[in-house]
């Protein structure tokens, strides 16, 4: 409606993406264009970035980030060449994915505990502890191509105290 609106040709912003390298033309379809999956990302950080719950809070989500990579062990996931903590900035996209496109509202001190929470109950035998981005929040695709969202660090918060009640209830059939 909008680029109606502005009576916008549509044929031409195709064309100048494609000449631009941002897309190519599909083969099978006409008038359709195809897009990278880097194009995507950039289209995902731009929503992101420009969201009005996570514009100027960059610094907020850095220092986050930075927090949350201390709790994390530093190295590599065993068996795997990837890093435990990642990097700061695709930390802090993550936890701004999880504002914008989940609405998750974080309140920092109960991230902090969560994510200590988290990596103290596996007693240091780190082997099927998640990576701190993919603790944060993971796309999972089913065998039927949908995708599903994950995020560890929200399901602690949402279920916090429900496992010492549990404990407690226990505890006390004991006795």
């Amino acid at each position: 409606m909008f680029l109606s609106a502005k009576e916008v040709d549509i044929g031409d912003i195709s064309q100048s993406l494609v000449a631009k390298g941002f897309a190519d033309k599909d083969l099978f379809s006409s008038g359709k264009l195809v897009i990278s999956d880097k194009v995507k990302d950039l289209i995902s950080t731009i929503s992101i970035d420009s969201d009005k719950n996570v514009i100027d809070k960059d610094s907020e989500f850095t220092e986050l980030a930075t927090e949350l990579r201390e709790i994390y062990p530093a190295g590599r996931k065993d068996g795997t060449t990837y890093m435990w903590r990642g990097t700061t900035a695709e930390v802090a996209k993550k936890l701004k994915t999880l504002v914008v496109k989940y609405g998750f509202v974080i309140n920092k001190e109960s991230v902090i505990k969560a994510t200590k929470e988290y990596v103290n109950s596996f007693n240091g035998n780190y082997r099927y502890m998640q990576l701190l981005k993919y603790f944060i929040l993971k796309s999972v695709k089913d065998a039927d191509g949908n995708v599903d969202i994950k995020s560890e660090l929200m399901s602690i918060i949402e279920n916090s105290g429900q496992l010492d009640a549990q404990r407690e209830d226990w505890v006390s059939n004991m006795v």
